[in-house]
């Protein structure tokens, strides 16, 4: 039972449809996901390093402030198309689950023109062009933020849509130990609070500035303590 599992481009992409054909396959092992990305996103590094089968293809994004190189994008498309359906040949998908990024649109467009289910995930309070293109015709929408739902099209197919947070992996078990999970951060091993600042998709710049920022006027003093060569020397190489 094959499923195509599209997106990537970045991590915040792929990453979430990792762990959800994970969680299908440990439901039933008779599913078999293959992923589908591009030879140009982070996808080519990462697919190979997983357990699942995938097809890198020649696809761009938009290029908004460069359209006249919107030809790559159109060729791409041509040729993914053509890639699909000689994929799909041996043996057709019974799903296909967009998680965003230019990446999963080609995959989204070959199941509604030949009639195979889609389903997305959202990871983001405003959902990307692809699912906000694409949302009227799945099945299933699942959102990591409700609000994104405001912002979604009216479906006639009854689509439906639902807030269920961002799938992850599920922590390794047994759970790591923490004060070496503290050492190999470069945080004493005991004592004080380690603070945790993330974003993704178009925030995450303006948060890594932000922090920058707030870094740079000083931290409250049980972080400042914590940090042994320095708050902004520790937090730097994870952080940007």
């Amino acid at each position: 039972m094959r499923i195509f599992v599209a997106g990537g481009g970045t991590g915040g992409h792929l990453y979430p449809g990792l762990a959800i054909a994970r969680a299908l396959v440990k439901l039933d092992s008779r599913v078999r996901p293959l992923f589908v990305g591009a030879r140009r996103g982070i996808e080519r590094e990462l697919l190979p390093k997983t357990e699942f089968e995938h097809v890198l293809l020649d696809l761009h994004p938009l290029y908004r402030t460069r359209p006249w190189q919107n030809w790559r994008t159109a060729a791409g498309l041509a040729g993914a198309w053509r890639e699909l359906g000689r994929v799909a040949g041996s043996e057709p998908p019974v799903l296909v689950l967009g998680t965003g990024g230019y990446a999963s649109g080609a995959a989204l467009a070959w199941g509604v023109r030949h009639g195979v289910p889609i389903a997305l995930q959202e990871q983001n309070s405003h959902p990307g062009m692809t699912t906000r293109l694409f949302a009227r015709w799945a099945r299933e929408v699942y959102l990591g933020y409700g609000e994104a739902a405001q912002l979604l099209p009216r479906s006639r197919n009854g689509t439906w849509v639902g807030e269920t947070g961002n799938p992850i992996n599920p922590p390794p078990v047994p759970r790591p130990d923490r004060a070496r999970a503290r050492e190999r951060w470069g945080f004493p091993t005991q004592g004080g609070t380690v603070l945790l600042a993330f974003g993704g998709s178009q925030g995450a710049r303006p948060l890594n500035e932000a922090l920058a920022a707030w870094v740079e006027r000083g931290l409250p003093e049980q972080l400042r303590g914590d940090l042994p060569q320095g708050p902004w020397s520790a937090l730097q190489p994870h952080g940007r």
